[in-house]
């Protein structure tokens, strides 16, 4: 019986010895194949991590409330120059989410502008339009048909200009004026620049920035005191296009740097 057990004991050691020879030879081709299979590959690099997450496009927003008078001062000019400052940061929004390239993304740092009309604006318009006073009259005449090529213009795209409807004066007005007073044009545009401060504030806790937000654009002395009064941001066209201009270049010289 020891004798039938040492030649069984023998004989395993030997089939062992095998096993392992033979999984240390199929190692060493497995070794030699993903060796070959390294050199075959294209060389790939890590992409670097973007800083700037996704949501915080759109943040900070500027939402620019237009007075009438801002249209009637030098014909509108200076409003125009806004709608076209606006649709260059627009666009430019556009494009770098699009591509969704890192590098174009960090580089453009425009911040959207939107641009609203409220709805007593028109009725003004209208109303100088049909003044005798020479001046008054053409320049509301030259702002409307400036108003009217850039809203059918955004017909067919994106665009930066936008009115307030009909419907939505008479539920700014019914939320914010009192039925009880004689409310004038002004409060009417204040209403409606109030109706979009609140939303944007309802929004505002996506957003990690503290710039933006709504502005109302006149050269009316009355009107920015009424809004300052309600807690809104006032600037002339030409003051707060002076001051976009500064800002972005600041952030530009920030991200480049």
């Amino acid at each position: 019986a020891s004798s039938e057990g040492t030649k069984s004991n023998v004989s395993f050691q030997i089939k062992s010895a095998k096993d392992k020879k033979k999984k240390k030879k199929k190692n060493k081709h497995a070794n030699i194949m993903k060796e070959v299979d390294d050199e075959n590959q294209p060389e790939t690099t890590i992409s670097p991590v973007s800083n700037i997450d996704e949501s915080d496009y759109g943040c900070p927003r500027w939402i620019l409330i237009i007075d009438t008078c801002s249209l009637l001062h030098d014909n509108g000019m200076g409003v125009q120059k806004l709608i076209d400052l606006a649709n260059h940061a627009t666009n430019a929004h556009i494009k770098a989410q699009n591509q969704r390239n890192v590098a174009s993304m960090t580089a453009i740092v425009d911040e959207p502008i939107d641009i609203l009309l409220p709805f007593k604006v028109w009725s003004e318009l209208e109303y100088q339009s049909k003044s005798s006073e020479t001046k008054n009259a053409y320049a509301a005449r030259s702002s409307i048909r400036m108003l009217r090529d850039v809203m059918e213009l955004g017909v067919n795209q994106v665009c930066v200009l936008r009115s307030q409807s009909l419907l939505e004066s008479h539920e700014a007005a019914a939320k914010f004026l009192s039925k009880d007073s004689q409310s004038t044009n002004d409060d009417y545009i204040l209403a409606c620049a109030m109706v979009e401060n609140e939303q944007f504030k309802s929004n505002r806790s996506t957003c990690r920035e503290v710039a933006g937000g709504v502005v109302i654009v006149t050269l009316d002395n009355n009107l920015a005191c009424k809004a300052y009064a309600n807690g809104l941001k006032v600037d002339s066209p030409f003051k707060f296009h002076q001051y976009y201009q500064t800002r972005m270049s600041s952030l530009r010289q920030r991200a480049a740097g």
